[in-house]
């Protein structure tokens, strides 16, 4: 199975993209934050009494924007 292409957001990290964008409550993925932060996808706002905020990115609002590729079915491969 190919990897998926790394300037396309995976499940999760659309899901946290969403998340943040729409201001919805959501579990702390610190793997997934960082690897979004590091992309550019994310930045981080920093606040004296909750701690961090997170803000999109224009990079990231981009990101979310990309359809996925579907892989079709060829008589018995992927």
């Amino acid at each position: 199975m190919a990897l998926q292409s790394p300037g396309i957001p995976i499940y999760r990290e659309r899901v946290i993209l969403k998340a943040v964008r729409y201001k919805i409550k959501m579990p702390p993925d610190e793997i997934t934050i960082a690897k979004l932060l590091k992309k550019g996808w994310l930045e981080e706002l920093p606040l004296m009494i909750t701690g961090k905020r997170y803000r999109v990115t224009p990079a990231g609002k981009t990101a979310m924007q990309i359809k996925i590729p579907l892989r079709r079915w060829r008589g018995g491969l992927w």
